[in-house]
């Protein structure tokens, strides 16, 4: 008989925009954040909510790893 693991999942919220500049001339700047979002039936506190901010969408992967990596640690200190 083999042990299947549950189905594991993860949710995120994502926000990314351009941010306009007072200063004349001065290029736009884009400014974002990720945020893991709690599963239906996800016990309370595993995980908690967190932002994770970034400039750039290369540091997105990066960001929600690492929000992963917490959720699963937040998950396995009960």
């Amino acid at each position: 008989m083999s042990f299947r693991e549950p189905h594991i999942s993860h949710r995120f919220v994502v926000l990314y925009r351009r941010e306009p500049r007072e200063i004349d001339g001065a290029s736009e700047q884009w400014r974002g954040w990720v945020s893991r979002v709690q599963a239906p039936g996800e016990e309370a506190g595993a995980g908690a909510e967190q932002r994770v901010c970034f400039r750039e969408l290369s540091e997105l992967p990066a960001a929600v790893e690492a929000l992963i990596q917490d959720a699963s640690h937040a998950g396995k200190g009960k």
